[in-house]
């Protein structure tokens, strides 16, 4: 459910591509349309933030990154840090006031929902940019008051690909131009330690998909 709403789907589409998902592997849905429709609302609406810091919302998933194998990753890595997580799926929560209760936003995802599938097109024709103006504006005061933004994988991709100048591009200082294979090998090599997000940081070899900004 929360892959569907990653995609801006409704509840109704929701329901139904969550049914054809069961037909397909043989399962019977069984969870009734009040549950289902309780389970929606609940991971439409912004959880209440953790009570210590420093704390965390994550905004993740969509067409090509499934939230949950995102939210186990991270779940993991903030427990590490000692960093307590909230996460959303629902893009339509990403504004001043949710960033307001938290020390720092997380986005792992794109900038396009897809909220019509067909029968014959799993995903639709319909491509949805979604970042408002106000959604910039939220994340460039939040940044400016001192929040930190960890954009991480595709979200120099939250902005339409147009190559118009745009706030969120300034405040990330990058925009998406495309990536390597999902399973490139390479080094990662530190050139500045000095920079206090390197310093703790070694040289290390990696198998991952490489995006260009």
């Amino acid at each position: 459910m929360a892959y569907q709403i990653s995609m801006g789907r409704s509840l109704d589409t929701t329901a139904a591509q969550l049914a054809g998902a069961g037909l397909q592997m043989g399962v019977p849905l069984k969870a009734s349309p009040e549950i289902i429709s309780r389970m929606y609302n609940s991971l439409t609406r912004a959880s209440q933030p953790p009570a210590v810091h420093p704390r965390a919302v994550a905004l993740i998933g969509d067409r090509y990154h499934h939230p949950g194998y995102i939210r186990l990753a991270l779940e993991k890595a903030f427990q590490k840090a000692g960093v307590e997580v909230r996460f959303v799926y629902d893009v339509r929560l990403l504004n001043s006031e949710l960033l307001g209760q938290y020390d720092t936003l997380v986005v792992l995802r794109d900038g396009m929902l897809w909220p019509s599938p067909t029968e014959n097109h799993p995903f639709g024709r319909e491509r949805v940019f979604w970042l408002t103006e106000q959604q910039e504006e939220a994340i460039a005061g939040f940044v400016a008051s001192g929040g930190g933004y960890l954009a991480i994988h595709n979200a120099t991709a939250l902005k339409a690909l147009d190559g118009r100048p745009a706030l969120y591009h300034e405040v990330l200082g990058a925009s998406y131009a495309g990536h390597e294979p999902e399973r490139e090998d390479y080094t990662v090599e530190v050139v500045r330690r000095s920079n206090p997000v390197a310093a703790a940081v070694s040289r290390r070899d990696i198998s991952d998909e490489r995006h260009w900004p």
